[in-house]
């Protein structure tokens, strides 16, 4: 896993590899929550794909170190991310089921300095919400209007697969 900011682009990412196959999430802390679909490597470079399926993105797995572009905005920021340790790294939290009515999905990004963004979005409104901080050793938190959602570090790009939440 690696977690690091957008150069070009107020915003925090983390990228999760498996060796095979790449996920990950970008947050601004305000209202940008977007999540990666599961994408295979090529070697050491893969798509960042959406989850509805466009490209948003390439990334570069090797050396210990996740380099690459995300296209936001008509902005093309950049990346160059280190190897997240302790609390650093991505978790996420769901209610509901996927596809139905109520759906939510609530994301944060912990960076190596501890701090942090979070986005929530409501698959059946409009535009997202800040996320509440977090505290990752207590793993849950209240969110606004969801109530006390179970929090989990994501350690591989299946969790952020809405087939496999």
């Amino acid at each position: 896993m690696f977690v690091g900011r957008l150069t070009g682009y107020d915003a925090s990412i983390a990228i999760v590899s498996d060796g095979e196959r790449v996920s990950g999430h970008v947050c601004d802390g305000r209202q940008l929550s977007f999540w990666f679909g599961l994408a295979p490597f090529a070697g050491d470079e893969a798509e960042l794909v959406a989850r509805i399926g466009f490209n948003v993105g390439t990334v570069t797995v090797a050396d210990g170190t996740a380099r690459g572009t995300f296209k936001i905005e008509d902005t093309d920021a950049t990346f160059d991310l280190a190897a997240a340790s302790g609390a650093a790294g991505v978790y996420r939290a769901t209610v509901g089921e996927v596809g139905q009515p109520g759906f939510a999905e609530a994301g944060w990004i912990i960076l190596g300095d501890e701090t942090q963004c979070g986005g929530v979005v409501a698959y059946d409104a409009e535009g997202g919400m800040p996320g509440p901080p977090l505290d990752p050793a207590v793993g849950q938190v209240e969110i606004a209007g969801l109530g006390l959602v179970t929090v989990n570090r994501v350690t591989e790009p299946r969790q952020l697969d809405l087939g496999d939440p």
